[in-house]
């Protein structure tokens, strides 16, 4: 009966082992009597050590392998930790601000200590070379960070509480969107900062008006020479106006035309707030990829007026980049 059944479903020939031909003898009974309906039978799948041709075995493998669930990549595993603590409302609202403010302090504070304590070791590269802000001065605009972001985190955290319509969808949307791949990220991070370019032009040049001036603008100019953390020394209707209304832009366009995640916005403004205080650090270094944003906003608060943008684009466009006197200033800080 066994060499009958293993001619009809063409098996492959098998060692001559007592219990490999009882192991087979076995399956193909229980494989009958279930087709057959008589009784339900517990499946005993094949192993290699019985009789199972490799074959056979892979094709197996391959089958429950496909039917296994994905495992979760790193990204993916901490991603699901931070939606199981806190809530999507707010990582759309207190986590981008934590994030903001984290960034801001951690590139910018380290710098204003060595600035004020060991003055000697970056003087070779400080762009208006001889100028050094007060003592006090410096003091109050820490202060007024301080207590500037302090406050919006604070509203941040009112805002997820108070469970607003619009607010909810949004981070629904952002926070369920797939996790973005490296190149993803890399490429919406070159999108907003273009973004940022258009839009932070437009509202830096209205503020530079004789009408928006002296009421929003001023303040942020009490450094003629800039610190990396006076980057967010403003009045509340410049940081809503001149920073957070271009900043959001980028990100709220790729959210409704491509889908975009949480993630790639933390990333812009992580990134963000690092690249504003190099730009007003005041100091050139060689070694920053984005050196000439830096020369460029230098320039702006030294002449007033020129480079009101980040990369130089829209003022070449549109005729504010300063002309030859911006080229001459900076030959004389290069040739230092």
């Amino acid at each position: 009966w066994l060499k009958i059944v293993l001619a009809k479903h063409d098996f492959p020939a098998i060692e001559r082992s007592p219990q490999r031909r009882r192991a087979l003898g076995r399956w193909l009974l229980q494989s009958w009597v279930r087709r057959q309906n008589l009784i339900t039978l517990p499946r005993v799948e094949p192993t290699r050590n019985e009789w199972w041709p490799q074959s056979k075995l892979n094709l197996k493998s391959k089958d429950k392998t496909s039917q296994l669930p994905k495992k979760e990549t790193r990204a993916e595993q901490v991603w699901a930790r931070l939606l199981s603590r806190f809530t999507r409302a707010d990582l759309l609202t207190v986590g981008t601000l934590v994030v903001t403010v984290l960034c801001h302090w951690i590139s910018g504070f380290p710098l204003i200590i060595v600035e004020r304590l060991w003055p000697k070791l970056l003087a070779r590269w400080k762009i208006q070379a001889g100028v050094r802000q007060p003592t006090a001065k410096i003091g109050r605009m820490l202060l007024n960070v301080l207590e500037f972001q302090l406050s919006t985190l604070v509203v941040g955290g009112v805002v997820s509480r108070l469970k607003i319509k619009a607010v909810e969808q949004m981070a629904e949307r952002v926070t369920n969107a797939p996790l973005p791949s490296g190149r993803r990220l890399l490429a919406e991070l070159g999108f907003n900062l273009l973004s940022w370019e258009v839009f932070f032009y437009t509202t830096h040049r209205i503020l530079h008006t004789a009408r928006f001036y002296k009421k929003i603008h001023k303040k942020h100019h009490e450094f003629k020479a800039p610190v990396s953390l006076a980057s967010a020394y403003a009045t509340h209707i410049e940081h809503v106006v001149g920073d957070l209304l271009p900043g959001i832009i980028g990100p709220a366009l790729l959210s409704f035309f491509a889908n975009s995640h949480l993630v790639s916005a933390w990333l812009w403004v992580g990134f963000g707030s690092v690249l504003t205080n190099i730009n007003h650090s005041g100091y050139d270094f060689p070694f920053n990829p984005l050196r000439e944003c830096a020369l460029m906003h230098d320039y702006h608060h030294y002449s007033f007026y020129s480079m009101l943008g980040l990369f130089g684009w829209m003022d070449k466009l549109f005729g504010t980049s300063g002309g030859d006197a911006y080229k001459q200033w900076r030959a004389e800080v290069i040739s230092r």
